[in-house]
């Protein structure tokens, strides 16, 4: 995978987690988070490690 295939990829997973978070489906959210941790970049699985530290609060907030 080239290096703009890589950052087009992380774009799109912090764009659908946004739009994930603001739906208030958990549900949802943990099909993306178990999904997207296969990609296995490390920003990306340090924001999804932030989201489950406080995966409630993120649902309940937004």
């Amino acid at each position: 995978m080239s290096n703009y295939q890589v950052n087009q990829l992380r774009q799109n997973c912090f764009t659908v987690a946004f739009l994930i978070l603001f739906s208030k489906n958990s549900q949802v959210l943990n099909t993306w988070i178990e999904e997207t941790k296969l990609l296995n970049l490390s920003d990306i699985n340090s924001f999804i490690n932030g989201i489950e530290n406080d995966i409630d609060g993120f649902i309940k907030s937004t």
